[in-house]
Parts: C-alpha cells; structure tokens; sequence
C-alpha cells in the first residue's frame, strides 16, 4: 500500500482536509480579502459670523410712590424682552423682580417698599443673555395724598370749541357726587369727532378743588381725576377726556381719554400716583388761582347728551 501523503502550505486561512473516495484531496486556500478605505476629500468654503446679543441703553429711574423706569429698547429686535433685576446696594445683591415683553417696550413701573433701590436689565432670548446694564438706582418716599376733592360750586366756565357752551346745563352740580348732572346737550352738533383736541368738540373747564397741600412739598407724585359720566344714548363710539393746567389754563397736559363702556352713568380714573401728566408741579400749582380741570366730551355720533355727576382731583405728594 502507498503511504498517505499530505500538502503543506504556508500559514494563511485554509479549509480543512477532505477525504472523498479513500483519497486524501489538499486542502484549497482561501482568497484573501482585500479592504478598501474611502476619504472625502472636499473642504468647505463658507464662512460663519456671530452677533451679540445687545443691552438696552439709557437706563433711568424716577422715584416718587413708586419707581417707573425707562430706556430706549435693544437693538437685538428678535429678542424676547428684558431680565429685571433689584437691589438695595449698588453693588448688589440682585435679584430678578420680572421680565419685561415684548424687546421694543422702553418702559416699566416697580413698586418696591420705602427707600433707595438699585435697577439693572439684561437683554434676553431662551437661555441667552445680553450684557447687564450699569445700575441705576430712585428712591420711594413716604407718600401721601389729598384724598379725592372736587371742584367748587360755580368756579367753572364753557371753554372754546364745538358749540362753544360747554356743560350749559347745570355745570356746578358736576362738583357734587349726588347722581344729579351737569348736561353737555346736543353735543357736536356744530361738527364731531373722537380726537380730543379737534375744535369741532365741546369744552368746560373746573376749579376751585380744596386740596389743603402744606406749602411746600418734597414732591408732587402724581395725580389722578375721577370723572362719573353717563350718556343719553349708546350710539357711536363716546369718548370722555381730561386735560389739566397749573397757569389758570393758559396751557394745558396732553389730553387722557377713554371710550365710555356704555349709556349708565359710571366712574373712570385719569392718571395714576405716580403720574403726573408730563407736567412739573409745586404745591403753588393747586392754588384756586392757577389749577384747571378742563374735560371734552368727544363723539362720533352727532346730538349726544353728556352727563357729568361728578368730577374730583387726588394729589399724590411727599410731604
């Protein structure tokens, strides 16, 4: 018998000896694999920029009973609104009282206890912030006020414009809260319009308020009017407005209006105490001499009746 022989080959990946027949067959070597390695040769020619979130500017504050705060709004447009911080020191600690929305409000009113606080903002949008502004810091006073005083029996007169006779129908017991009423009657009917400076509108100016100030005051804080008013009939769109004057109506604030809610008599509310409607006050300003209410009575609506039950003035002041 002739001896087996077997097939040496070199070390590499081989499939094992097969016997088919009594013959002993060599075994057969696997193809080697080959691995291919890929590689992205492009490179990219765009550029990328940054931008800063921006802080408001011009930050101030304005003590009196309360604080209102104003700035000229980030330029960052697509930002939220403002972080608002307070503290009692300039140096801190801060700690946030609020936000402020939208970005383009320049402008808010913080009513924090008597003393010295310390303001600062931070622009912001999600968890991005801006830098904090420098601190700016008002004081709120020990305020108080004259309580509601209405104007004095028979010191009140028709002003120019519309008809030119103002509240004809008895003007003084508007200086009376007794539900009976002054009547601008027919108002408009030489022309209307709901814009409260328009001449096509009757006028009426008050005085005489009692405020009983001390004659020198810290500040005046602010100033409100309370106005009870009904009409004869709902038609159209009625708007009541208020101007004041501290030189016997020689000049007059910028007029505050509303859009009556409705024919009823009801009770509105100019101003705010800490608004004193663009206008520098002393306690002089309230004398009987100088200080004037004047009201305007504003509709789209030809030949309607103004009711005025009651017109009074609070000064809010820190003695």
């Amino acid at each position: 018998m002739r001896p087996t022989v077997g097939v040496r080959v070199a070390p590499r990946l081989t499939v094992p000896y097969v016997l088919a027949g009594g013959i002993l067959l060599a075994s057969v070597a696997a193809t080697p694999i080959s691995l291919a390695r890929f590689t992205n040769g492009a490179t990219s020619t765009g550029t990328f920029s940054t931008a800063t979130l921006q802080a408001p500017s011009g930050v101030s504050a304005t003590g009196g009973a309360s604080i209102v705060l104003a700035w000229t709004a980030s330029t960052s447009s697509s930002a939220t609104g403002y972080i608002l911080e307070r503290a009692t020191a300039v140096g801190g600690p801060y700690g946030q009282i609020g936000t402020v929305t939208p970005v383009s409000t320049t402008g808010t009113v913080d009513n924090p206890a008597v003393g010295t606080h310390w303001y600062r903002l931070t622009t912001y949008i999600q968890n991005w912030r801006s830098a904090t502004t420098t601190p700016v810091s008002a004081t709120v006073s020990s305020a108080t006020s004259t309580g509601e005083k209405p104007c004095a029996g028979g010191s009140n007169a028709a002003d120019t414009g519309g008809n030119g006779d103002g509240y004809e129908s008895n003007p003084s017991r508007a200086c009376t809260d007794d539900s009976s009423f002054a009547i601008d009657a027919n108002t408009g009917s030489a022309g209307h319009s709901t814009v409260c400076t328009n001449a096509a509108n009757d006028r009426h100016r008050y005085w005489g308020n009692a405020f009983g100030l001390p004659a020198v005051v810290t500040s005046i804080d602010g100033i409100t009017v309370r106005a009870d008013v009904g009409l004869n009939n709902n038609g159209g769109t009625s708007v009541f407005c208020v101007q004041l004057s501290n030189d016997a109506g020689l000049t007059w604030t910028a007029a505050k209006s509303v859009t009556l809610s409705g024919a009823a008599e009801a009770s509105y509310t100019f101003g705010s105490s800490s608004d004193t409607w663009g206008q520098a006050w002393t306690s002089a300003s309230f004398s009987a001499a100088l200080f004037r209410v004047r009201v305007i009575d504003a509709t789209s609506q030809p030949n309607k009746d103004y009711r005025l039950d009651y017109l009074a003035v609070n000064v809010y002041y820190t003695p």
